[in-house]
């Protein structure tokens, strides 16, 4: 998926850990989303698949999962 966005809860009640989510547009809602091109639609009958692998990694590993991430893009 083309974007991640990131969930951030913080108000009187309560206080949520923020985290990336991928995405296949940006949180902006479906008007501003289709003016950039962003809303993908399939045709009838059509169907797809998005794997995800969603992990924690420790601050220890951090800078090395970075670069794992990064050099996979190349």
């Amino acid at each position: 998926m083309p974007h991640a966005i990131r969930w951030v809860l913080v108000n009187s009640d309560q206080s949520v850990a923020a985290f990336a989510m991928p995405a296949t547009c940006e949180p902006k809602g479906y008007s501003s989303e289709k003016r950039k091109g962003h809303v993908r639609s399939l045709a009838r009958a059509y169907n797809t698949q998005f794997r995800t692998v969603i992990a924690y990694v420790e601050p220890a590993r951090a800078a090395s999962a970075v670069r794992a991430i990064e050099g996979s893009r190349s």
